[in-house]
């Protein structure tokens, strides 16, 4: 079935709204500076799930008519708002809600006045919702690692992430299992099967945090990069789904839209920056695994690939790079290749910088 994220944000906010409402003495609720929403649908599950309880509800900063219910009075003047605010029906225990979508005056009042509805209200209701359509400890370690990265991932990308997983799961949970991973570019990352495999929330942060900066490659792609990327779609022998691969990474690093993050796979987007997509097979009767080409690379590249793999050799690893980039002895001819993983490294010192306190430094 389709989503529709603003129906879904609105229904958040609604529900996030009553959970303030709550109890006898509620006087009311101000809902301000949210994601874009649909204030019609807002009102509709207020009136649904207050029961027939009375409830007046006023949508600021529109001029679209937004219709009541038989339990809703629904108003779109500021005016009327504030005139609310003191009157008999108030005085007798009627509540307000204040929904603020748009630029308004007389606004002040009611926000000092009623209890407020934050962003940080509707992220751990998306979270809330999220995690029920499916239970388990590693759903649930990375739904809360986003409630509690605001700043890292907006209320806007977290809601249409959530609103399509729900879609989905309304199919089947078996359906959800198999696509949710799918969906993370809603969220600004590639897609990444391990994503919702981490333990425990340190692990979940951890995959999240690794994840963008790969995201972070990707929009400023080397030049090495550029050219293992051209060469797949150059070739005739490249599959359609590598040759898509590139296309939309390339489109990526022009537009930095999210859009062109769905569909990848961090495992063949990582063989194509490698420019080993169409590697050779062993030779026949070859008993040992055959060494890779020599690559030229970087401190920090060769650290990223290497923690995106999980590497258990990345440690020694970083000791390796580091003296080869800078050996204690007199040669000073260069720097010595070095073998990772059966891959042949020849490190590439970067003029003027120390890459080895980047991020390879830190696990020296």
């Amino acid at each position: 079935m389709p989503f529709d994220t603003r129906e879904f944000v609105a229904e958040v906010a609604a529900r996030s709204a009553l959970k303030r409402l709550r109890g006898p003495k509620s006087f009311g609720v101000f809902l301000e500076n949210l994601t874009p929403l649909d204030p019609q649908h807002f009102v509709d599950v207020l009136a649904e799930r207050r029961e027939g309880k009375p409830l007046r509800v006023a949508v600021l900063g529109t001029s679209a008519r937004v219709r009541g219910a038989r339990n809703l009075t629904v108003t779109t003047s500021p005016t009327e708002t504030n005139v609310w605010r003191n009157d008999a029906t108030t005085r007798g225990g009627v509540p307000t809600a204040v929904l603020v979508v748009g630029p308004a005056p007389k606004v002040s009042s009611l926000r000092s006045t009623l209890p407020l509805v934050t962003q940080a209200d509707l992220r751990s209701e998306i979270a809330d919702r999220a995690i029920a359509l499916l239970e388990s400890p590693e759903r649930t370690a990375f739904w809360r690692a986003h409630e509690e990265m605001p700043g890292e991932v907006p209320l806007q990308q977290l809601a249409q992430f959530a609103a399509e997983a729900t879609s989905v799961a309304a199919r089947s949970r078996a359906t959800l299992m198999d696509l949710e991973w799918k969906l993370v570019y809603n969220l600004g990352l590639v897609p990444q099967k391990t994503l919702l495999a981490a333990s425990g929330p340190r692990g979940a942060v951890k995959a999240i945090r690794q994840n963008r900066v790969f995201v972070n490659r990707l929009r400023t792609l080397s030049s090495r990069d550029r050219s293992h990327l051209l060469r797949v779609l150059e070739d005739d022998q490249s599959g359609d789904a590598k040759k898509t691969a590139a296309s939309a990474i390339l489109r990526f690093e022009k537009r930095r839209s999210i859009d062109d993050l769905k569909g990848l796979d961090t495992e063949l987007v990582r063989t194509l920056l490698r420019g080993d997509s169409d590697a050779a097979p062993p030779k026949a009767g070859g008993d040992q695994p055959q060494m890779s080409k020599r690559e030229r690379l970087d401190g920090d590249a060769l650290a990223l690939d290497l923690l995106l793999s999980e590497s258990r050799g990345v440690k020694v690893a970083a000791k390796r790079y580091a003296d080869a980039i800078d050996p204690t002895g007199e040669d000073s001819s260069g720097p010595e290749a070095i073998t990772v993983d059966r891959r042949e490294i020849l490190p590439r010192p970067k003029v003027g910088t120390s890459q080895a306190t980047a991020l390879f430094g830190r696990l020296i």
